[in-house]
């Protein structure tokens, strides 16, 4: 639905809070994420380098290929799945130990960020008239902005608490963000079949 305003947009508004919320989760790759796999895990400088290689070989490899494919089948459902991903990958890390684990986190919070990212970029653009693309996504790169600044001062306050104490709130924000784009898509069916019978 293409709305006349991004300020009168509730459900783009309500989606910025969780985008918040995400942004500031992943931006523990960057700060807190590489500290506790080299506290807590054990691993050097190298093995969490090649952490984030195997992250950007997975993106390049299969990124593009996927998400043509989920083009029919709608943004909902791929980011519903996609934003549990993420936050899964990232918030297992307290039950499990050692390289293997290790991966195998990184390769479910990938997947997560290849169908959540590129896939809300394009359903924040179609909500908007073209008059008001650049204010809708101009908003969407602020809040990430806004959560990458914000991100690493509450993840190391909370890590300097408890190292795993971050990786558990993150399973909280998962579930309830993943909940939230539910009921989102939910609401957005009943708009659109609202339209279609009018």
């Amino acid at each position: 639905n293409v709305i006349s305003s991004p300020y009168r947009d509730k459900v783009f508004i309500t989606l910025l809070m969780f985008l918040f919320g995400m942004g500031i989760c992943f931006i523990q790759l960057y700060n807190t994420w590489p500290l506790y796999h080299k506290e807590v895990y054990g691993f050097n400088e190298d093995v969490i380098g090649i952490l984030l290689a195997i992250n950007a070989f997975v993106v390049v490899l299969i990124e593009m290929p996927l998400i043509r494919r989920l083009e029919k089948v709608g943004n909902f459902i791929p980011m519903i799945i996609g934003t549990f991903l993420l936050f899964t990958g990232f918030s297992i890390l307290p039950y499990g130990n050692g390289l293997t684990f290790a991966i195998f986190a990184v390769l479910v919070w990938t997947l997560g960020e290849i169908l959540i990212f590129p896939l809300m970029s394009t359903y924040i653009a179609n909500r908007a008239s073209d008059k008001t693309r650049g204010k809708y996504m101009g908003m969407y790169t602020f809040t990430f902005s806004f959560a990458f600044i914000i991100g690493p001062i509450i993840g190391t306050y909370f890590y300097q608490i408890e190292k795993s104490m971050m990786f558990y709130i993150m399973q909280v924000v998962g579930i309830t963000t993943t909940l939230a784009f539910i009921l989102l898509a939910r609401k957005e069916q009943r708009n659109n079949k609202s339209m279609n019978l009018v």
